[in-house]
């Protein structure tokens, strides 16, 4: 089942991150379409630079493919993305338990996503709220064992399939696919402040 969520600032079917801005564009650049139409226009400017489009057209693809199976993998451990991202906050995010305000201001979803997300994860006991002496307007939530259960379950899935995804390439190429990302992040950042 494919999840969307309305995000501050645009509706896409995955959390934002460094990959956002790629997933969200993959919806378009991911038709067949598009992919020739692109293809073709890069090879009447230079054969470098339609080699250039294939690999990043062929990034996103396989960033969309591995974040459907990502999903996959989560909901198969009784998580959303949105429930996943909580509970990581949670349980790796600084000290333990916090005001859902507080907490909300720091993730990437919109405040009626990340209400709906924190009481299911409530009505399915993978976080505890507790009331703050004397002021039963304001709370502190925390995950359960129950919830730090689900999430290491969601976490080791999460690993496999990275691993069995990068299970053909050796260390070089692992290495040269990090620095091209870590390039190409460079790049979008510099687009996003132009």
């Amino acid at each position: 089942m494919r999840n969307s969520y309305q995000f501050k600032n645009h509706k896409v079917s995955a959390v934002q991150g460094k990959s956002g801005m790629l997933y969200a564009m993959s919806a378009v650049v991911s038709d067949s379409r598009v992919q020739d139409s692109l293809f073709t226009l890069s090879r009447t400017h230079s054969a470098a630079e339609e080699i250039k489009c294939r690999a990043i057209l062929r990034l996103v693809e396989v960033s969309q493919a591995f974040g459907d199976e990502m999903r996959r993998e989560l909901g198969a451990s009784g998580l959303t993305e949105a429930g996943f991202l909580i509970l990581a906050h949670l349980i790796h995010g600084g000290p333990a338990g916090g005001s859902p305000t507080e907490i909300g201001r720091t993730l990437p979803l919109s405040r009626q996503t990340f209400r709906d997300v924190l009481g299911r994860l409530e009505v399915s006991r993978l976080i505890a709220r507790e009331h703050v002496a004397g002021d039963c307007e304001h709370s502190i939530i925390s995950a359960t064992d129950d919830g730090r259960h689900a999430f290491q379950a969601a976490t080791e899935s999460a690993l496999k399939l990275i691993n069995v995804m990068a299970a053909d390439l050796d260390d070089r190429e692992s290495s040269l696919l990090d620095l091209a990302c870590i390039r190409l992040n460079q790049q979008l950042s510099k687009l996003k402040t132009t």
